[in-house]
């Protein structure tokens, strides 16, 4: 009656359940299938007994006890909006090329024919990938430009040459070690037109903001 708003409580409590019956395993970065009837996440892979393991991309069934295994050494996956392909990033079958640097890709699992396939190449980092709404791009975070940031990039689904997007900001005296100083996480706008990221602003407090390309 004093601000002419009609307002509701829940009547109960909203419930948190696991996807999973099986909560011993750890599962990280889960990702919808548009059709919500399957998730694909990351997950630690053992073989040998136990003496090897490594984090790996599992597809699963909501409230399946276990997941079908995509590939070793992967992380952050994404599904397309069609629901056709997974993007994440890979250092699967890469080499070492200096003391903690190993390079990872953009890799696409197609969901219809099992296969994998790999987007970008060489000796780049290359990750954070996610899709614009129309499922024709991806855009991802990569250090292929050798400056002092980590650029956001993309690339066509099917392939083709990797898109510079942005430059350096040229904050190497004020924002610290390259990571400090590079994009963060990615999202692409509902229209297409845009990309919003976080990067840090304050290195004293650690203060970050949003920002668009």
């Amino acid at each position: 009656t004093i601000s002419k708003t009609i307002m509701s409580i829940p009547g109960e409590t909203e419930i948190i359940h696991p996807l999973f019956e099986n909560v011993n395993e750890s599962r990280t970065s889960g990702s919808w299938s548009p059709d919500m009837s399957r998730v694909a996440y990351i997950s630690e892979y053992v073989w040998n007994n136990g003496a090897n393991s490594t984090q790996s991309l599992f597809i699963s069934p909501v409230n399946a006890t276990t997941g079908e295994l995509i590939q070793i050494n992967a992380y952050a996956p994404k599904w397309s909006p069609d629901g056709t392909n997974i993007v994440y990033h890979t250092d699967n079958e890469e080499t070492l090329i200096e003391p903690g640097y190993r390079p990872t890709h953009i890799a696409l699992y197609n969901t219809t024919n099992n296969t994998i396939k790999k987007l970008t190449t060489g000796y780049t980092f290359d990750y954070r990938a996610t899709w614009s709404p129309d499922g024709k791009w991806i855009a991802y975070l990569s250090d292929a430009s050798k400056t002092n940031e980590y650029n956001i990039w993309k690339v066509n689904k099917d392939g083709g040459k990797p898109i510079q997007i942005n430059k350096d900001f040229n904050d190497l005296n004020d924002l610290g070690i390259k990571t400090d100083r590079s994009p963060k996480i990615l999202s692409w706008s509902q229209d297409g037109t845009k990309i919003a990221f976080s990067r840090l602003t304050n290195p004293e407090n650690y203060n970050q903001d949003i920002f668009t390309i």
